[in-house]
């Protein structure tokens, strides 16, 4: 949608807040694809605000970048 409302042919996002806290892998929570979306749907509060971002790049096939030095993607 956005892409069309400003008739762009390319996005990128680029991640530039505050440095957050490190995000650790937890069993049943972010250890795999289907146990992230399910956290997601539940609005667990340990995924992070650059990780929803990353997702949804993800989803729409946009380049996301990190600037900064959190482990937006959980090893």
């Amino acid at each position: 949608e956005f892409k069309e409302a400003n008739k762009v042919d390319k996005v990128v996002v680029l991640w530039t807040a505050n440095t957050e806290r490190y995000s650790n892998v937890v069993v049943g929570l972010n250890d795999t694809m289907e146990n992230m979306f399910a956290s997601l749907d539940k609005n667990e509060a340990e995924i992070s605000p650059s990780t929803l971002y990353a997702i949804a790049c993800i989803l729409e096939n946009v380049p996301f970048i990190n600037g900064s030095p959190q482990n937006t993607f959980v090893p």
